[in-house]
This record gives C-alpha cells, structure tokens and sequence, in this order.
C-alpha cells in the first residue's frame, strides 16, 4: 500500500507549527516532491529536484572522503539555514529555519520527524 499523504503532511505540519521552522518537505532521491509545506511562490519541482540532487553530490564527497554516508546538510544563508536530512536513504527531509532559530532544535525536531516518516515507508 503506499504511504498515507495525509500522515506525511501530518508530519511537517508539525515541524512547521513549532514555530522555528518555517517550512518542510519530504522529496525521493530521484528528486520527485512527496509532500510539502512551502511557500506558494516556490516551485516546488525545483526544490525536490535540487535538494536530492544537493544530498547526492553531498554523498559522493563524503564516499569520495571515506567519511560515510551524510546524515544531513545545513546550509546557511542570509535569511536562516537550510538543512536537507537522509530518510532511510530513500527520501529526504527539507526545512527552512527561521533566521534567528535554533540549528540544535531543529536537527532533534527533523530526527524525530525522519523516523516518523521511516516508520510511514517501512509499513507501505
């Protein structure tokens, strides 16, 4: 059966109610959107696209590296951070944090969320 959207944007309603996180969304691997809770003017084909393309170039440094396979990427920028987590290697986990939010809460928060979101795909 496949998993329940309704559960998954379960999930990132709760990362974005928090109030540090101000948006989310579960992308596969191949870079196809799952679900979402982004802002309407962004295109949210892009976004999938280029954050799995942005964990799999993450990824091929670190095999490159002999570091081991990336839990998650942050990336910073003038208005917040952006971190990108693995789920099950089969999807990836995207929020944005809030200029002034906690980087620490936020990686607990998507931990927490990606098992919940792992847990969603094994039962499927």
């Amino acid at each position: 059966a496949p998993v329940s959207k309704d559960k998954l944007q379960k999930i990132l309603e709760k990362l974005t109610t928090a109030g540090k996180i101000d948006a989310a969304a579960i992308v596969r691997r191949d870079g196809l959107m799952i679900s979402s809770q982004l802002p309407p003017e962004v295109d949210k084909n892009v976004i999938a696209a280029v954050s799995a393309r942005m964990m799999d170039r993450a990824d091929m440094v670190s095999g490159e590296l002999k570091r081991g396979a990336v839990r998650y990427v942050v990336a910073h920028n003038t208005k917040g951070k952006m971190i990108a987590m693995d789920v099950q290697r089969t999807a990836v986990l995207i929020c944005l944090i809030k200029p002034k939010g906690d980087t620490g809460y936020a990686l607990m928060a998507m931990e927490t969320a990606a098992r919940n979101i792992g847990a969603l795909f094994d039962s499927a």
